[in-house]
This record gives C-alpha cells, sequence and structure tokens, in this order.
C-alpha cells in the first residue's frame, strides 16, 4: 500500500494533491465531495459509486473522474476486498484540459494501456517532496492520456458529427457560416463543438474554415492570375478584398500581390 501527498504549488496551472496504489478501499461517504478533482480506478474486486441519484459499478480495470465538491458516497460492493489506486489534482487549467462529456463525473469503462498502468507506473517516483512542477507535467500527461480513452470509448458517434461539421465547411466555406449555425447542424453547444472540433483537427471550426478560405485564395492567386483581388476575395470566401488582406497577411506575413509575385 503506498498514498502521497504531494507538496502543492497552486499558482501552477496543474497541480497533483495526492496518489495512491494497492489501496484497500472501504466505505467513503462525502456529502460534500472531494475538493479536488479525484480519479478513482478499481484494480481487484468491485466496487459501487453513489453519485447524487445514479449508481455505478466500478469492476476491475474501469475508472471514474469525480469533479470537485460533487456529493458522493463509495463502497465495496460486496464482501470480497476492493483494490484501487487514485489520483487527485487541482489548477485553473484542469478544466480547460478535461475532456467532454463531464459535468459531475466521468465513467469511463475501457481504460488503453497508457491510462490503465499510469498510476502504477509513475507513483513509486512520487513523494511528498517532489517538485511540483514535475508533478504538474505528470498530471499533463495523465490528462492527455484521459482524453485518448475518452475519444475511444466515445468516438463512433462524435466523429460523425465532425466529419459532418467539417464537410459542411469544406462545401460552404464561400458563404457566411456562424458557430451558432454549426451548432445547430450537430446538436451540440457551441463550446462543445469547438472543443471537440479542435481536439481532433487542431483548430476550431471557424479557424477551419478561415484555413479553407486562405488555401482557396493561394490556388487563384496563383492559377488565376487575371482576377482581381476584390475576384479572389470573393470567390474565396472572404467579405472584401481589404479583409483578404488582413487575413492573408497575419498567416503568411506577406499580402495577396506579394505572395502572387512569387509565382
Amino acid at each position: 500500500m503506498r498514498v502521497v501527498f504531494t507538496q502543492m504549488n497552486t499558482t501552477l496551472p496543474l497541480y497533483l494533491e495526492s496518489v495512491g496504489m494497492n489501496w484497500p478501499q472501504q466505505e467513503v461517504i462525502r456529502p460534500a465531495g472531494y475538493p479536488y478533482f479525484h480519479w478513482l480506478k478499481t484494480t481487484a474486486g468491485c466496487g459501487i459509486i453513489q453519485l447524487k441519484q445514479r449508481q455505478f459499478l466500478l469492476p476491475a480495470n474501469q475508472g471514474i473522474l469525480l469533479a470537485p465538491h460533487v456529493t458522493h458516497r463509495y463502497q465495496p460492493l460486496n464482501a470480497q476486498p476492493w483494490e484501487t489506486q487514485y489520483l487527485t489534482f487541482g489548477g485553473q487549467k484542469s478544466a480547460d484540459l478535461l475532456p467532454d462529456p463531464l459535468a459531475d463525473y466521468l465513467n469511463l469503462n475501457y481504460l488503453p494501456p497508457v491510462l490503465n498502468q499510469f498510476i502504477a507506473k509513475n507513483c513509486a517516483n512520487i513523494t511528498n517532496t517532489s517538485d511540483p512542477t514535475e508533478l504538474s507535467v505528470l498530471v499533463y500527461r495523465f490528462l492527455l492520456g484521459l482524453r485518448a480513452a475518452v475519444h475511444e470509448q466515445y468516438a463512433p458517434t462524435q466523429m460523425q458529427h465532425l466529419l459532418k461539421t467539417k464537410l459542411f465547411l469544406e462545401q460552404h466555406y464561400i458563404y457566411a457560416v456562424t458557430n451558432q449555425e454549426l451548432a445547430q447542424l450537430t446538436g451540440y453547444s457551441i463550446q462543445h463543438l469547438t472543443r471537440q472540433f479542435k481536439q481532433v483537427f487542431g483548430l476550431t471550426p471557424l479557424q477551419y474554415l478561415t484555413d479553407i478560405r486562405l488555401r482557396r485564395a493561394k490556388w487563384l492567386l496563383v492559377n488565376q492570375p487575371q482576377l482581381s483581388l476584390e475576384q479572389v476575395a470573393n470567390q474565396s470566401g472572404f467579405e472584401s478584398a481589404n479583409y483578404l488582406i488582413i487575413r492573408f497577411r497575419k498567416a503568411f506575413n506577406l499580402t495577396p500581390q506579394q505572395f502572387r509575385h512569387l509565382y
């Protein structure tokens, strides 16, 4: 059994509060929840989690992330021992890096090897005098593993919506497109769609739209030199030649005309 409460630097964007493994889990009742994000994973036996009006079984190699201050209770399912690992963390960037869907909790019934073995591989090297900056990096790595696990668990439906959004942008780049329109297309909130799209494609939907328009403008500048800048702007989805110049210079540190003269 190993449990460590670390030295916390709460000015860091992420910090580790505690970590434990090979823990013979007993009943825990927290009417006010826990003050930090709390990751709990079963290594042997089975637990039952009560979270508001919901209950979850947590068998071996499954995990649950509880948000701070959420009322919860957990205990062994039966008389058999329940062994767990856990990790608690905080920081102002935690919510930004956490994957959707997450409100009060995130329940994962499949853990890829990197996440499944994360605590076992790292716990032995953590002490209560470990450098908080190094522990901040460790939490970041954990969150990346968590995001990957969520992506695998929720990917099929999510990817359909994201690919639908991507195709819509590629087919309608010449028209005015808003976040509200994209949200209605997918049924997601604007915030959820933006975060998920960026997680998969590296850009927000509107950033991707601008990228499409800029690539189209570059093609027109090179392949149709007879077109005026106003015509290039119209055919690539920009509202005016002036706006095309602004976006082009910001992206490439060149004006459209300077780019055209390179070819």
